[in-house]
């Protein structure tokens, strides 16, 4: 009899089914997190690392153009491929200099291990310039 039992039962109920894909999901779900925490991890490294250097003491900097801060760029500006208008001074003193994109512009690049950073082209129409 119990043998009997068995072998009628050959396929899954639609109970486990949803178990096993709710699991899936899970798991899934818990990559894409880990995935954008590791990224967040990176940027926050390196602007630990800038505001920890020690061009950040030093009272006499004349231009301090750093690209993984928050500060550097605005808000708008941070995306990948958006040209660059205006790039933050980060040196410690109050008499910051302006910077500001001359034609076309540098543009905003996040390829550096998940770290803002900045792509000049090479050509002579995305410099910037000191005001």
């Amino acid at each position: 009899m119990i043998r009997n039992f068995q072998s009628k039962r050959r396929t899954f109920s639609l109970l486990e089914v949803s178990v096993v894909i709710l699991i899936i999901g899970i798991f899934i779900a818990g990559i894409f997190a880990a995935n954008s925490i590791i990224k967040k991890s990176h940027i926050q490294a390196a602007q630990a690392l800038s505001k920890a250097s020690p061009i950040n003491g030093i009272s006499e900097t004349a231009l301090w153009l750093e690209s993984s801060l928050e500060t550097s760029f605005a808000d708008s500006e941070q995306k990948n491929g958006v040209a660059i208008s205006a790039w933050s001074d980060q040196k410690p003193t109050s008499n910051k200099v302006t910077v500001s994109a001359v034609g076309a512009g540098p543009t905003y690049a996040n390829t550096i291990n998940d770290v803002h950073a900045v792509k000049f082209s090479g050509s002579s129409v995305d410099y910037l310039r000191t005001l």
